[in-house]
């Protein structure tokens, strides 16, 4: 640093000079001069961290040179060291702003404690003036998130409107911030599956680099983006003209949506809400500019919806009727593996969803219902467990759908492959099978303890719908078809004349000949002795079973 010392007397300005120890102030330098002008000039050339001057000199006083001195730097620290104790003095160098005003004679003690102190404030004033340009210059760089999070709070509230000038001005807004607003919603649809989503932090990416496509279209616009609400990313359009704001927002959210799908491949849909003249109706934009993405949830993907036309699609009152009976005769043709009725249902269902075309919302109800009350169907007649799995991960991915044609046609696909499991399931035929294949259980197992709640686990199916499918295919009970098939194989083997009745009892399931006896007399009207006595014409081998 350097240090001027003004002084017309030359041994007060060589005591100054010599006595006080400026190396202890970090002061390297010390000029001198001994009258106003010539300290004038020096500081001009110098730029002196520290002036100490006199007030009574030859040529320029010392007051007059710090008046010129504080035209050109108001902060430089100024010690007035005079002999005259003089208010006007005094008051002069208070209105110069001076740091000390110290009376001579004065010790050099006294001078150096003095320049000590000033030295002291200016490092401390100068770190306070670091720090608020810093402070200062940090809040500069936050002014946009401040402005975004003040505008957020806005047309999520309705609330800041009446700020003074001087804050709009600190947020850098035009006064038309608080003369009429839209909001639009620019919803992204995170794909399924996909190995550049399946990562958070991948998709993070994907959601910053949209936010950034969205701020290149919107703010030459005068719009501002705002943050994400999870994946709906809010813009807001200012202005007093409704049609001219209406207009701006619509055309920005199409190209941003467009955008968004060709640079990286991602669905997105754009709902807008009013124009609004109050900042206190904002958050009714914010709200409507959602709804109008609820609509757009059914209607596909790279669209914008603004909010009178989405309450037009939303509406329930000209729904057609839920074609509840045919989703009822849907399900039970495929419980029972009817693919022509299946088909047949289906296709009246669909004819009701597209002649005239039903809003998706509706189309998406009718499907789900019939997905729905197919598996509930199936699950009580006991499908196997890979059909319920494929069932649910179904509805789940119907739930995703946007488009009301590819509802229909991806329940069509489903409700078919479906049929097809089923049928494959139960040999190809249909219920048939299922029947053909406990007729073969019985054929082969006959001799056994039989159980029919087994035979239906087996074929995943519940024992009441397989009850109900076995009589309904062959006629009589499965109880029935069971007893006649073991008396028929015991009369063959009684044909034989080899065996006797407890042999055969035991040969055909019947444990006890004595219920084997009641049995075969209930199918064939008399005991089992009677009938081997008829067919061999004399005594029979093991009468003690009658």
């Amino acid at each position: 640093m350097r240090a001027l010392l003004v002084e017309d007397e030359i041994h007060v300005l060589e005591g100054l000079k010599s006595i006080i120890p400026w190396g202890d102030f970090q002061i390297r330098e010390v000029v001198t001069a001994m009258n106003g002008r010539d300290g004038l000039e020096k500081f001009l050339k110098w730029s002196p961290e520290l002036i100490v001057t006199d007030i009574i000199m030859p040529v320029m006083s010392g007051l007059e040179m710090i008046e010129k001195i504080r035209e050109i730097d108001r902060n430089v620290p100024i010690i007035v060291l005079s002999g005259y104790d003089d208010f006007e003095y005094a008051r002069r160098a208070i209105q110069f702003n001076v740091s000390r005003y110290i009376l001579k004679p004065a010790l050099h003690t006294e001078v150096a404690e003095v320049v000590g102190a000033v030295l002291e404030e200016r490092r401390a004033n100068r770190n306070k003036e670091s720090m608020l340009a810093e402070l200062q210059r940090k809040l500069q760089l936050h002014i946009p998130a401040l402005r975004e999070q003040f505008i957020f709070d806005m047309v999520a509230t309705g609330k800041g409107g009446d700020l003074p000038g001087r804050e709009m001005d600190f947020y850098q807004l035009d006064e038309a911030v608080g003369k009429g607003a839209v909001i639009a919603n620019i919803q992204l649809y995170r794909p399924k599956d996909n190995p550049k989503t399946n990562e958070e932090r991948d998709w993070q990416l994907l959601k910053f680099a949209a936010s950034n496509i969205a701020k290149e279209l919107v703010e030459p616009r005068g719009g501002f983006v705002l943050r994400y609400i999870e994946d709906r990313l809010p813009v807001v359009f200012f202005g007093p003209d409704k049609a001219s704001v209406v207009r701006r927002a619509v055309e920005a959210v199409t190209a941003i949506i467009r955008q968004i799908e060709i640079y990286l491949d991602l669905n997105a849909n754009a709902g807008v809400g009013r124009w609004y003249p109050s900042v206190r109706s904002y958050p009714l934009s914010m709200k409507e500019a959602a709804l109008a993405l609820q609509a757009s949830d059914y209607e596909g993907y790279q669209k914008v919806f603004l909010i009178d036309e989405t309450e037009q699609l939303m509406r329930t009152d000209h729904w057609i009727a839920y074609p509840a009976e045919q989703i009822r005769l849907l399900s039970a043709a495929l419980v029972r593996m009817d693919g022509g009725e299946v088909r047949s249902m289906w296709d009246s269902i669909r004819r009701l969803c597209s002649e005239p075309p039903a809003p998706a919302a509706f189309v998406k109800t009718v499907a789900c219902g019939a997905v729905c009350q197919a598996i509930s169907a199936v699950l009580e007649h006991g499908a196997n467990a890979p059909k319920q799995e494929s069932m649910f991960l179904f509805l789940q991915e119907l739930q995703n759908l946007h488009s009301a044609s590819e509802m229909l046609e991806r329940t069509s696909e489903r409700l078919l492959e479906w049929l097809r499991q089923m049928e494959e399931e139960a040999g190809g035929q249909g219920q048939a099978g299922y029947v053909n294949k406990v007729l073969n259980i019985v054929k082969q197992k006959y001799r056994e303890n039989l159980s029919f709640t087994e035979i239906a686990r087996e074929l995943h199916l519940s024992r009441a719908y397989l009850s109900n499918m076995f009589k309904a295919h062959t006629g009589v009970s499965f109880m029935q078809y069971l007893t006649h098939y073991r008396i028929d194989k015991a009369r063959e083997l009684m044909r034989e004349g080899k065996y006797k009745v407890y042999e055969i009892s035991e040969m055909v399931g019947y444990p006890d000949p004595s219920y084997f006896c009641r049995v075969f007399k209930n199918v064939t009207g008399q005991p089992p002795t009677e009938y081997m006595a008829r067919l061999h014409g004399g005594a029979v081998k093991g009468t003690s079973a009658h």
